[in-house]
This record gives C-alpha cells, structure tokens and sequence, in this order.
C-alpha cells in the first residue's frame, strides 16, 4: 500500500481505536454513508465515526483519563493528533489543509480485481472544493502515488494503477442505493449494536472462494484437501463501547454448521478463578483435524500407527471419542505454592469410555514409562491417580473422573475443589462485567480476570525488571480490570463478541 491511501488506513485505525472508547449516538443510517457510494460488488468495507456526538467524547474523556500515561486527555486531542500524524507524511498541515473540510467519516472499501483486490477510500467532506485544494497540495508530494476524485461530499483515493475504479465508484454515488441496500449487506449489518462507531463488513463467502483457489495454487502438491472447509455467508462486525469498557461485537452467516452448548463445567468453576478458556466438541474438531492430516499424509498416518501400536493407546478411539462436549483449562490463585493452580476439565459424552481412559493411561504410565501413579479416594467417591512426586513446589499433577467430568489438575487440593464444584464463576465480577450472563450454544469462551492476574505477576517480578515495570507498564496495565471473549451458535448464524472493561 503506498503512502496516500496508507495514510487514510493508518488514520482509520488509529481513529478506530480512539472510537472503541466512547458511546455512540442514534443508530447508523448506512444509506446515508459511504456504503451507499460502494458498488455490490465489494468484497469488504470498514467505516468509522470521525466526529461522535457529545455523550460519547465524554465517555471517551472519561476512560483516557484513567490512563495517567496518555499524551492527549480528551478524544478532540487525541483525534487531531492522529490525523495530524497520519497527513504530515504528504506535505499537508492538518489544522490547515484538512480540518476545515473534514466531514464524520473515514471508509474502505476492498473491491475484487486481478491479481489482488483493490482498495478505495472514502473521506467524507464538508466542502468538496476545499477537499479538492487539499488533495492536489498532497499530490505534489513524492510520496503520494494515488489518483483522487470528489463527488457529492466524498473524496474518493486509490492507488495511481487503479485509476479506473474511481469512475466505477462514482457511478454508483449517481445512482445511489449501492452496497447499503443490498441484502448481503443488511442482512448482517443490522444486526449490530445500533450504538456503534465502527462498522466492518465482508463477504464471506467471495472471500472465502478467493483463498481457496490461492490456496489450492500454492499448496496443490501437498494434496491438502480444501472441498472439506465450510462455506460462510456475509459477516459484520461493530465497535462500541459502554460505561465501563470498549466491545467488538459480530456475526457470521454460518447455516451449514451445528455445535455449541452450555458451559455448566466453567459456571461451576469457583469464583476466585482467575480465568477459564472453554471449548465445545473438542475432540470432534481435533479428530476432523488429524483425519485430514493422515489422509493428506500417508507417512505421518503410518507413524502414528506405530506410535499407538507402542503404546497400546488410540488416540482417535480411546481419547477424542468422549470429548464431544464441554473442555475447560481453569486457572485459580496459588493455594499450595507460588505458581497458580490450573486444570482441565473435560465433560465425557461417554463416562464408560472416560473410565476406560483414565485406566489405560495409568497403565501406560506405569508399564511403557515406568511412572507409577498413586491411587487416592478423591471427591465425590472418585479415585485420584496422583503423580508420585511433586515436580516443583505446588505442582503434584493428579487426574480422575469425578462423576461426568474428567479432571487433570495441578494438585490434589485443586482437583479436589474443582470436583466438589463450589460453583459461582459464572456469577463474579470477571464474567458478569464482560459477558454478563451465560448464553447456550457456546463454542468458545475466554473469561480473565486481568487485575488479579497482574497482581500475581507483580509479586514475581524484582529489581530493575519491576522497577521498568513500575515505570512503563503499570500505568497502561493497571486501568484493565478484566476482558472475556464468547462465539456462539444462534441458529444460522455465528455471533462473536470481545470486551475488555477498566475501572
């Protein structure tokens, strides 16, 4: 990307994440945007709030405040001295040559072409004649190597070699309706936060036709087979922000896929927990996985064989076949050492083949490696195979199946307490802040506590290395109070969403 429309990219994103910060007005009118300059035919398009309304620089103020190391306090400040920044490389004065002109919005739009795709950008204006003296001046510049045009309050830029796409973009704003009346476009788009300052969009489908065939180029002799990958419709995603934090927000057009459940493993995780990272149907991806690795790989296929045949243990069958649900690797504070406790939790789909499992293992730990586990009862009736010796202070691996659930942990006492289920992750402050309650069809969710997290790592650093850290980094670490990320199923379609909160 040369250096005029990288700068527009450059000032996109720095603005998005100035944007991230506050809390938008009415909901957006994408018919009134630049979405509705951009031909159907577009592959991908971003759009971002250059100037939010009052409410939202407020929030935005409120949050940059927090952070006694920021340079500029208010989200004004903030967002000239990008820009500033981002247009000083082409010759131009930001208070000066663009401010003036400057409209509420800053867009891309990826549009489909030969050998790569090509990217216009939109800059909304309030005086196309200014726009045009502005532009000009940065044409003058070495380092702009793009082609311009204004039409009807936008200033259209792409690179010099895709001249042609300006007239193809401004047809399209004579006729109107465009990329915001297409039902691809809507049919996602409208489903976002109507309090958003970002607004992102893809074809999914075009886009993922796209890296099949680059792939297929590129890896055709490694028989990679690629007809197996799902196909995806439209996907559209939203930043926003609410009182405490800043959310990215999203869905996907996924009907040809199933999968997802409750996570009664991870809401049954105590509450001082200090993160749990969960995953649905972990051994049907893992088996979909190796199957096509040994299919492609008849070496690697006939290793493996060797290697269970050794071991007497089948991965696919004695392993992955009862990891059809609910996987969690839990991490709680420190209770018998100085390393935190954690864990992995698999709700078995088959408790007989879980059983036969945890026996199968013992016995290859005993008889192929010469570790023999100690038998201790354990909770709920269950029986603890425990590793003979602790491996570092605090760290005595132990495993067993406690009702449904399979359990791996650091030590008898954390296994012991994950299998009585105390219960109440799913009510603390971690998860209530980010994800505020729990939601079926879960397929991945990630829920941290980062102040608690910070605080342990603080006790393990010493000398110069905290001394650094109590300079450089704290100030920017310490606002975060905690952050969670969730994808579920929600009928035909995948929903995501990403949130980080301060205090």
């Amino acid at each position: 990307m040369k250096r005029a429309l990288g700068s527009l990219i450059v000032a996109v994103v720095v603005a998005a994440g100035l944007a991230a910060c506050g809390n938008s007005g009415g909901k957006a009118d994408e018919t009134k945007k630049a979405a509705a300059f951009v031909p159907t035919s577009a592959l991908a398009y971003v759009s971002l709030a250059v100037n939010p309304s009052d409410s939202q620089k407020s929030d935005i103020d409120g949050i940059l405040a927090k952070f006694p190391k920021a340079s500029k306090k208010t989200f004004d400040a903030a967002r000239d001295d990008a820009l500033a920044q981002a247009v000083k490389k082409l010759g131009l004065d930001y208070q000066q040559d663009v401010k003036p002109w400057l409209g509420d919005e800053l867009a891309l739009a990826v549009m489909p072409n030969t050998p790569m795709p090509s990217v216009v950008g939109l800059i909304k204006s309030k005086d196309d004649a200014q726009a045009t003296a502005a532009l000009a001046k940065a044409a003058k510049s070495p380092n702009f190597d793009a082609a311009y045009k204004v039409v009807k309050g936008y200033a259209l830029v792409v690179q010099k070699k895709d001249t042609g796409l300006l007239d193809t973009v401004a047809r399209q704003a004579e006729s109107g309706g465009g990329l915001a009346s297409d039902a691809k476009f809507t049919r996602v788009v409208d489903k976002l936060s109507s309090d958003r300052l970002v607004t992102a969009w893809a074809d999914g489908h075009a886009l993922l036709a796209l890296a099949k065939t680059e792939l297929s180029r590129q890896t055709g002799k490694a028989r990679i087979n690629l007809n197996g990958l799902p196909d995806i419709g439209s996907a559209a995603a939203d930043l926003h922000a609410v009182s405490n934090g800043g959310v990215l927000s999203g869905v996907v057009e996924t009907p040809g896929s199933t999968g997802g459940g409750d996570l009664t493993v991870t809401n049954n995780l105590p509450s001082d927990s200090l993160g749990a990272i969960s995953l649905w149907d972990i051994g049907g991806a893992f088996d979909t996985v190796l199957g096509a690795v040994l299919q492609s790989n008849p070496q690697a296929s006939k290793d493996l064989n060797k290697t269970q045949q050794q071991f007497g243990l089948d991965i696919r069958n004695d392993v992955l076949s009862w990891m059809h649900g609910e996987t969690v690797i839990a991490v709680g504070p420190p209770t018998t050492g100085p390393t935190p406790d954690f864990a992995l939790l698999v709700h078995a789909t088959d408790k007989s083949k879980a059983q036969a499992a945890v026996t199968k293992i013992n016995s290859v730990l005993t008889q192929k490696l010469g570790v023999k586990l100690d038998q201790r009862p354990g909770p709920n009736g269950s029986t603890m195979y425990v590793f003979p010796a602790p491996i570092r202070t605090g760290i005595q691996p132990a495993m067993a199946l406690v009702g449904d659930n399979f359990i791996l942990a650091s030590s008898t006492e954390y296994l012991t307490r994950l299998g009585k289920g105390s219960g109440g992750f799913d009510g603390g402050s971690a998860f209530k802040d980010t994800l505020g309650s729990a939601e079926p069809g879960t397929q991945f969710q990630m829920v941290l506590q980062i102040s608690s997290i910070r605080q342990y790592l603080e006790g393990l650093l010493t000398g110069k290395s905290k001394q650094r850290y109590e300079t450089d980094v704290k100030p920017w670490l310490d606002p975060f109070s905690s952050a969670a990320t969730r994808v579920r199923k929600d009928g035909s379609l995948t929903r995501f969403e990403v949130k980080a909160t301060v205090k």
